[in-house]
Formats: C-alpha cells, structure tokens, sequence
C-alpha cells in the first residue's frame, strides 16, 4: 500500500520555497499568506463534501438535521487573517534565527541576476517590488559591477546565449539538472552571513520540529 505523505507544515513550506532560492521576507509573507488560503479553501471544500455526506446519511436513516448538524465551525475572516499573520510571523523569525532567510542576500541574488539584462532604475524598481526599503536598495546597489553601459558591452547578444545553452554545445545540456540539484539544498553565501550548512529540506525540517 502506497505511503501518504504528511501534510507540509508552514515552516515546512517555508523551506520548500527558500531551498530553491533566496527571498525577501515581504516576498515570503506574500507566498505563505497565498498558501495558507489556499489550503483553507481545499479544508473548507473538504468539510463541506463531509458534512453533506453525514446529512445525506441522516436523512436516509430518517433523522432530521439539527443546528449542530448544520454549523460549519468556521472562523470569521478577519480572526482567520490575524491567525495567519501570526503563524507566518513566528515560521519567518525562525527562519531568519537559522540564517535561510536574509533580506540583504536577497537582494544582492537579485541584483547580480539582473545585472546583465537589466538598467539601474529596473533593477531599483524590482528591489522596491520585494519590499525592500531605501537604505537596503541601496546598499545592494554598491555591489553592482561596473556601469550600465560596461555591463550591457560585456553582456553578450540573445543568440549567442540561446546557442551556448542548447543541448550539444559546450555542454549547455547539462545545465537544467544542476539547477535540479540546487533544488532541495539550503547552502546561502553572505557578505554578512556565514555560509550556511548544506543539508537536504528533510534534515533542516526535523532539526526545526517542522
């Protein structure tokens, strides 16, 4: 009989998203916040299915449905929404204890991926996008190498990329499964950071309680 795999945990799924790249915290609560509702609806469309079911059995047995019957138990929007802030709050600052989460790693990732296709003002409007504020923006701005002229010489026409990375030449076929790889690891460099251990989502998760 096929295992089941238990539910994924929010600090679970918090790991699941940074084991396959840096984000910001503003970009964390967004896609947490989106999860959790997510998984709500399915719960609540999974507790309705079930309680329709039970009501139908009733009434085949000749039971008329009473106001408990009838309740569904659910939480009031704006309590749910505090429930969740809070839970995404405390699975971040975990997070950012063991060092997968740092909003300055992430924006120097982002910057130094956009460096090359990229002008200044895009790369500032992106970073602003994350959620990251003034003072942060700038600071990874300093880590951009050269100017945008220097950059766009250095960077070389479409075609030329498309080529490199087609399978056969150079050995572009085998980049998409060492991006594969870097899935499921959780190694971060920092200026400001040490590197942190390479260990699978599996092992972090247990050592968190997750």
């Amino acid at each position: 009989m096929p295992r089941i795999p238990a539910p994924v945990s929010l600090k679970g799924k918090a790991l699941q998203l940074l084991a396959a790249r840096d984000y910001t915290r503003t970009e964390m609560e967004r896609k947490l916040g989106q999860w959790l509702r997510e998984r709500d609806a399915r719960e609540a469309e999974e507790a309705a299915n079930a309680q329709a079911l039970a009501l139908a059995a009733r009434a085949d047995e000749g039971e008329a449905p009473s106001v408990d019957h009838l309740s569904d138990g659910s939480i009031d929007p704006e309590t749910r929404q505090a429930e969740h802030a809070a839970a995404i709050a405390e699975a971040l600052d975990a997070m950012e204890a063991k060092g997968f989460l740092d909003d300055s790693r992430a924006a120097e990732a982002l910057v130094h991926r956009r460096a090359g296709k990229l002008g200044n003002s895009r790369i500032q409007q992106e970073l602003r996008q994350k959620g990251l504020d003034a003072g942060a923006i700038e600071q990874a701005m300093e880590a951009l190498p050269g100017s945008e002229l220097e950059r766009a010489r250095e960077t070389p026409p479409r075609t030329s990329r498309a080529r490199a990375r087609a399978p056969g030449r150079h050995g572009g076929g085998h980049a998409s499964g060492m991006n594969g790889e870097r899935i499921g690891t959780m190694a971060r460099t920092s200026k400001k950071t040490k590197a942190v251990p390479v260990a699978t989502v599996a092992e972090v998760a247990a050592e968190m309680d997750v």
